[in-house]
């Protein structure tokens, strides 16, 4: 029985790619890309704004913002016609996000990947976005808050919150007297609790996936970017026999709450070449095109995460080159104990750079029980992420 989670499109084509050079294992999802040669170049695109129940936004304000290494940007302004549509200039290298309200209320919003001919938004129902602003552990009082063009500032706990705002990832600055800096936030919370506490002594980081809202097993970045597919994976996909035996995303019992992945995985030892992997794309991969995806995050300082468990598991960073090769670098052994702790692996620790980088996998030789939790890439502002990104 072949065991592969992945919740986009499960298809030969995804299991053609899906393969093992050595004792290394790589999945890929099938999407277009749509940039490298025709970068620079622009092309009309249809965006078309729909209510819930799929009857146009009609005469709605519109804005399309694109984004910098200080926040997002106006670009472009105007009012949607009787079909809720406007053309806009598409560029075929630029992420730009657009939006859509109604006064002061967004009613819906989404960025465009590059090479996107045509795209129908629907709104969404409106939600808080909150969080806490500290510094070494104290709240910050009147800190600027920003998203989009509404701002707020914190109260005497750091506290924040912007209503009516579209469910899901947000691109927020906040600035006080010392610094600046863009974040991720999710409108998801529990009830009366924040998952957006912010402490600005830490480095700047990009989170690739706190499990929070791991709607499709696409990642944070995934969610606004494209690309960035989870994957869980076996020998059992090429003819061996071992075993995914769960998977899930539970209600952590770690100090700071919330979710985290929960993997089982029982490998056959006669099985050549036997591995598990929990693995994810940081872009797509694979267009019917031949195009490949890879960051260049060599000013990353670390790819830290917390986790618990029983064995072994690897930090595997996938490596790809502009035809398309595929080199597998691992770290050293980590050994799970039983209580949550947190990992940071540099560079510099699996003697690599991280450029050309495709994929990074969590990969087990041996059975293995483990729990993952806040996976961030450290020392690199989310804001400069479209940027990072390199294609063929």
């Amino acid at each position: 029985m072949i065991y592969c989670f992945h919740l986009i499109r499960f298809s030969a084509l995804f299991i053609l790619f899906c393969f093992i050079e050595i004792s290394l294992l790589g999945c890929s999802e099938n999407q277009a890309n749509g940039t490298g040669s025709e970068a620079g170049e622009t092309e009309l695109a249809l965006v078309t704004f729909l209510k819930s129940d799929g009857t146009p936004l009609a005469y709605n304000r519109y804005q399309v913002w694109e984004m910098g290494v200080d926040g997002l940007m106006l670009e472009e302004s105007g009012t949607l016609n009787e079909k809720g549509e406007v053309e806009l200039q598409r560029d075929l290298k630029k992420f730009r996000l657009i939006e859509t309200r109604s006064g002061d209320s967004i009613s819906a919003m989404q960025w465009i990947k590059p090479g996107s001919n045509s795209i129908s938004i629907t709104a969404k129902k409106s939600i808080s976005l909150k969080g806490n602003i500290f510094r070494n552990g104290k709240a910050l009082e009147n800190v600027l808050v920003q998203v989009l063009d509404k701002k707020t500032v914190t109260d005497s706990k750091g506290y924040f919150e912007f209503k009516e705002l579209p469910k899901g990832i947000h691109y927020v600055r906040i600035e006080d007297q010392e610094e600046s800096r863009v974040l991720q936030m999710n409108t998801e919370h529990e009830a009366g609790v924040s998952l957006n506490k912010i402490d600005l002594e830490e480095n700047e980081f990009i989170s690739i996936e706190n499990f929070e809202d791991w709607e499709h097993a696409q990642t944070l970045l995934g969610k606004s970017f494209g690309g960035g597919w989870w994957y869980i994976c076996t020998d059992s996909l090429l003819g061996g026999n071992s075993k995914l035996i769960q998977e899930e995303v539970v209600e952590s019992d770690s100090s700071d709450g919330g979710k985290s992945l929960h993997v089982i995985f029982d490998l056959d030892e006669e099985t050549e070449n036997h591995y598990g992997v929990a693995g994810f794309s940081i872009g797509d991969d694979f267009d019917e095109n031949g195009n490949y995806s890879f960051f260049d995050l060599r000013e990353a300082s670390a790819i830290s995460f917390r986790a618990k468990g029983t064995g072994e598991i690897y930090l595997q960073i996938l490596k790809r080159s502009e035809l398309g090769e595929r080199d597998y670098l691992n770290s050293n052994p980590i050994v799970l104990t039983e209580e949550w702790a947190n990992y940071s692996i540099s560079a510099e620790d699996m003697g690599i750079e991280f450029t050309d980088i495709n994929s990074i996998n969590f990969m087990v030789e041996n059975d293995a029980e483990f729990y993952l939790d806040d996976i961030k890439i450290e020392g690199i502002s989310v804001a400069v992420w479209p940027s990072l990104n390199l294609s063929f």
